[in-house]
């Protein structure tokens, strides 16, 4: 039976030193003109998320998908 061992491993894990976006700790590479850019455009894309635009067309969609998988289903 062999036992393999793992050298110093050079893969930086999130808790080693590192922030979330990658960069390490102390150093800043964005301004806060552009986080707050980025914070603002994110929020408009999530705003823009629309699960039932039009809930009749949807219902009727997906009672139309149901049947008919029942159907085929029901046939096999």
């Amino acid at each position: 039976m062999s036992v393999h061992r793992v050298a110093n491993s050079a893969v930086k894990r999130k808790g080693e030193g590192m922030t979330s976006s990658g960069h390490k700790n102390g150093n800043t590479l964005t301004s806060k003109a552009e986080v707050n850019t980025a914070q603002v455009n994110e929020k408009a894309e999530r705003e823009a998320l629309v699960l039932w635009r039009q809930p009749i067309k949807t219902l009727n969609y997906f009672i139309r998908e149901l049947l008919l998988d029942l159907y085929i289903y029901g046939i096999k």
